[in-house]
């Protein structure tokens, strides 16, 4: 997980962002095609979290119980089997998505490729000045497996970079002022006063090519804007 490259090349070319990735989507893509056959039932679940009345109605009442059990069914219209199919088949996907994806393997070979990377820890106390522009700061959370996909990755990329200084941070205050709704999250701030962000890709050379077109087309941009990108072209949209 800790590998090194010594080429950009090379690492563009293994693309380890991308591999992991693709364990992730066929993962979930499985368990989409198992849930459009319980398409009805994974209403049902959905609503028993989102309706407070349909959660009083049933509150109390036992599925391995027979005539509880009837009761479920008849409030929530759908067979308690299924349900209980459902739920099974979702706890069996978390598992293979935890084998498929080591979490605490991934923490280990961030915290060792950044023993030798320029990526600097911030928070909003330490947020860079207006005289440090350009520079990009990559926003996640503990919680988000997609950040810890990416972060080893973007810590090799870092060592080939040299269009800004990088900055990572899970400082909720600094997301919050900064209007970070989504991670992972890259955010360019350059010396124009423009702030300019994307998405971070699914693949090593997306995340590569958005890190620079944010400096290289931040730099013609004024204001706030989203990177957007088509098979055609990519273009900044002005945030409202």
């Amino acid at each position: 997980m800790s590998k090194v490259y010594k080429t950009l090349e090379q690492l563009l070319a293994d693309d380890p962002l991308e591999t992991l990735f693709q364990k992730l989507f066929a993962i979930y893509d499985n368990q989409a095609r198992k849930e459009e056959k319980y398409k009805d039932t994974a209403l049902a679940i959905e609503t028993i979290f989102t309706d407070d009345e349909t959660a009083k109605k049933l509150d109390g009442l036992d599925w391995r119980n027979e005539k509880d059990r009837e009761k479920i069914e008849h409030i929530l219209k759908v067979k308690v089997k299924d349900l209980q199919a459902l739920s099974r088949s979702r706890t069996e996907t978390e598992a293979k998505v935890k084998k498929a994806v080591n979490v605490t393997s991934l923490k280990k070979s961030w915290k060792m490729l950044l023993k030798n990377s320029p990526i600097e820890e911030i928070d909003i106390n330490t947020f860079p000045p207006d005289s440090d522009r350009p520079f990009i700061v990559f926003y996640s959370t503990d919680w988000c497996m997609p950040c810890h996909i990416t972060k080893p990755t973007l810590a090799r990329l870092a060592r080939f970079f040299t269009k800004a200084k990088l900055f990572y941070t899970s400082d909720r205050v600094l997301k919050h002022r900064e209007d970070i709704e989504f991670v992972p999250w890259l955010a360019a701030y350059l010396p124009n006063g423009a702030k300019v962000s994307s998405e971070c890709g699914g693949t090593t050379k997306e995340l590569w090519d958005n890190m620079n077109l944010l400096i290289s087309m931040g730099q013609s941009f004024e204001g706030k804007g989203t990177l957007v990108c088509s098979d055609d072209e990519c273009k900044i949209e002005p945030k409202k």
